[in-house]
């Protein structure tokens, strides 16, 4: 009867034990999926002409530059980085830091990003 007793209590607790553990990792995966939502905008910056832009990150994770979607794959997209490759094999990286930063590949050069147009 005491064995059987102490099996019920163990297993008991091992279920409560599994259950706080599914429900953490849940919670985690939430907390990931708001970080990421940080690049959804719209982002302006110039260039080194002085010449100004308006960057647009969609819902869809998805890149519009002055009004003209860019052809693009998502290749990375965590709360620090979000990362995506042109449809000339060049990769686009906003980084998560402080001030804001999108990195053209293509012509070697990082941008200050602004919530506010300059």
């Amino acid at each position: 009867m005491k064995k059987r007793i102490s099996y019920l209590i163990g297993m008991s607790l091992l279920t409560l034990l599994g259950g706080v553990a599914v429900q953490k990792r849940q919670q985690k995966k939430q907390e990931k999926a708001s970080d990421v939502t940080i690049y959804v905008r719209t982002w302006y910056f110039q260039d080194q002409l002085q010449q100004k832009h308006q960057l647009t990150v969609l819902p869809e994770y998805t890149l519009v530059l002055d009004q003209q979607p860019i052809q693009a794959t998502l290749i990375e997209l965590n709360a620090q980085k979000f990362v995506v490759r042109d449809q000339y094999g060049y990769h686009l990286v906003l980084t998560n830091q402080s001030p804001m930063t999108f990195y053209d590949e293509a012509e070697d050069i990082s941008y200050v990003l602004s919530k506010k147009e300059q």
